[in-house]
Formats: C-alpha cells, structure tokens, sequence
C-alpha cells in the first residue's frame, strides 16, 4: 500500500447538513475504480474562530485538532462528539471518505473499494488542510470502525516517507477499530476462503452483510435515540463485497504483522460482544457487529505504545446510552491529557 500523492484540492468551505456552525469542504479525488472517474470526500468543521480563519482574540483559539473518520456503512451525523472535542479545547473535523455519506453520489458503489489505500489521498489531503493550511501544532487520528483499520493502515504506510511524515498524528483513538476479523476460527476461515476466491473473478459479488437490528436499536425510527439519514447509513447495511472484504482481511494481515506506529494509541472496546444476528436487549451494551476479544488481542500489535480500555457500550461507543458515551468520550480527553 502506497499513499498517494495529492489531486487537486481547491474548493472553498460551504454550509454542511448538520446544520449551523458546521461546513464542508470537498476534496477532488484520483479516479481509483473504472467507470468512477471523478470521485470526491467531504471534509467537515465544526466552525470555530481558529478554523474559520477570524481574527484571534485575547484567549487565543485551539493549536489542537481532531480529525475523525467514520466506519463502513457510516457517515459523520455525531455533532455531540464535535462539540465536545471542541468544549476541551480541540478544534474538530470529520471526513466522508470517497463514495460514503456526502462523497456518494448516483451510479457509484458505495464504501466500495478493492484497497484499504485508495482512502490514503483524501486522509492525506484533510491532514495537509489541517497542519499546513489551519497550522494545528498538534492533531489527533480518531478512527471508528473501518475508520480505525483505515487509520493505523494510512499511518503505517505515511511513517516511513519522509514527505508524508510530518502528516502523522500525535496521537490516534480508536473506537472500536476492526483490526481483526470477527467471528470464531471457522467463520473466519470460510469468510476468507469466499473473499479471496471470488475477488477476482466477481470482485463485487455479496458475501452478506449487517444485520438490521444493531440499526434499529440506535435510530428513532425504531427503538433508539439518534436521528440520522437512513439512505447514507440503512438498517440493513451495504453488501460485503468480495474485492472489498479481500482488502480489509489484507489490511487486518499487516497489523497481524505487527505496524510499529510511533504514536501513542488510545484502543476503546466495549467490555463484551453480542449476537450479531438476531435482536437482543444487549444490542447498546455490547459490541453486536464485531467480536471485541479479537480486537483486544490484535491491538498491542499496533506499536509499542498502546493503551486498551474497556466500556459496557455497544459497537460505536459514542453512540452508546448515557451514561456509558459520557464515560467514553471523558476518558478520551482525559487521556488525551495525560498523554499530551
């Protein structure tokens, strides 16, 4: 995997569907999949005065940032996760990543990718804006899902190119970061058997998907609290494609590897799994998408400074009940202290 260098990034800051106080920006992308030719990201702001460019006031704005990247069947809607990075004193950006959430657009497969690197461009061109273009002396990485996989992914690969690497995070925190594959040995087997054999020949063949219950135990429409749009994040998830299955299972062999990030890294997990097939009263107290146990063991592989905690939420913990993501998103600030 190889970051890519940058395209053209040259848009302005315009009004974002959060609603006030928050922009988007997009980014003009490389074409990386035929019959794709123009792809795009969107990076996102929680509008401050430092990162809307305002004159600075006696109590200087934030040299601190967060950038956050969602996971698979996600998009970023999580307005109290910016606000309170921006209540301790970070500036907070987010980033759809090609064809996810704002960057999908009609003809395009979404979250469809055949490498975990075809996000690099976009992560590096958001870390360009927000270390040569904003001037954060200081960003965190903060990877969801997928999002964590595609994190660790970009840094490893940016930490050892002398033109990228002053690009690298400070710090990284992972929520629930799919590091390795879910599921008992057999399952995990049968899942690589399928993705590795089908990726060439049917590279967007189905190899199932989410459940829906996870989904309608965190949104309105059924028993949940969080009001967000179902045609860029559905109850019943996106196909596991086989090409696209095939890069995370390669992206889960590096870490196995081992990456030897520089960085301090902050793994979070919910305490325990549940079933990921059926509904259940657990659905928001444990992980109920990917087996937390499994990523626990693959986290030390990440580098030599890894911190793991454990909380009784469910897969996203900041989507959690209170006052299980009020737990989760004090110990990340809390931590991000200790560790600044």
């Amino acid at each position: 995997m190889t970051a890519q260098p940058d395209a053209s990034h040259e848009t302005s800051w315009q009004p974002d569907i959060l609603g006030d106080s928050w922009q988007q920006r997009e980014l003009r992308l490389t074409p990386d999949l035929p019959g794709d030719p123009s792809p795009v990201a969107t990076l996102i702001r929680r509008v401050t005065k430092r990162s809307s460019g305002a004159p600075p006031s006696p109590n200087p704005a934030p040299e601190r940032a967060v950038l956050y990247l969602h996971g698979y069947n996600d998009y970023f809607f999580q307005r109290h996760v910016g606000e309170h990075f921006v209540s301790h004193g970070y500036d907070f950006y987010a980033l759809d990543l090609r064809r996810c959430g704002r960057s999908w657009s009609v003809g395009q497969s979404p979250h469809y990718v055949t490498d975990m690197s075809s996000y690099f461009e976009e992560i590096t061109a958001a870390m360009r804006i927000l270390r040569e273009e904003s001037g954060y002396s200081e960003v965190i990485l903060h990877g969801h899902s997928t999002g964590g996989l595609t994190s660790v992914l970009w840094c490893a690969d940016t930490k050892d190119k002398d033109e990228f690497a002053p690009l690298l995070p400070d710090a990284m925190v992972l929520n629930s970061p799919w590091i390795a594959l879910q599921g008992d040995l057999w399952w995990r087997i049968g899942a690589r058997i399928a993705a590795y054999s089908l990726a060439p020949f049917a590279p967007q063949a189905s190899l199932g998907g989410l459940s829906e219950h996870y989904g309608q135990a965190m949104h309105q429409s059924g028993t949940g609290e969080w009001d967000y749009d179902l045609e860029m994040k559905p109850h019943s998830g996106l196909p596991a494609r086989a090409a696209w299955l095939r890069a995370v299972m390669r992206g889960h062999h590096r870490v196995h590897r081992g990456l030897d990030l520089p960085m301090p890294i902050l793994v979070c997990t919910s305490a325990q799994s549940g079933n990921r097939y059926r509904a259940h009263d657990a659905l928001l107290t444990t992980d109920s998408v990917l087996t937390a146990k499994n990523i626990r063991k693959a986290a030390p592989r990440l580098g030599p400074h890894v911190t793991q905690h454990q909380f009784p939420g469910a897969h996203d913990l900041a989507l959690s009940p209170r006052p299980v993501r009020d737990d989760y998103l004090n110990y990340v600030t809390q931590w991000l202290d200790v560790t600044g």
